[in-house]
């Protein structure tokens, strides 16, 4: 399994992307001037929304190599539990009322 994010690029602004790292998917995605960390932390391929050809060899690489798919879940778990998670969020909220 894994996630097609092809509407627009991928940024954390997208909380269907924020979702697919929260499942610990691989992901494949279109990357704009948004694209940046921690987006890019996750396991996540980019390709330009105008090579069509890269995006099938990311398909089908991601789809016909299971050890490509673990490593990319694994970095989407990470992510998320580094990032995106309430302990996370938690923890950085804490940090800037602290700071004050």
């Amino acid at each position: 399994m894994l996630l097609l994010f092809l509407r627009n690029g991928i940024s954390t602004r997208r909380s269907s992307a924020i979702a697919g790292i929260a499942a610990g998917l691989p992901i494949i995605a279109y990357l704009n001037s948004e694209t940046a960390p921690p987006i890019t932390d996750a396991g996540v391929i980019l390709v330009s929304s105008s090579d069509s050809e890269k995006l099938n060899e990311a398909l089908v690489q991601v789809l016909s190599d299971a050890n490509l798919r673990a490593e990319l879940s694994a970095r989407s778990r990470a992510a998320y539990k580094s990032h995106f998670s309430w302990p996370a969020i938690a923890e950085r909220f804490a940090a800037l009322l602290n700071a004050r």
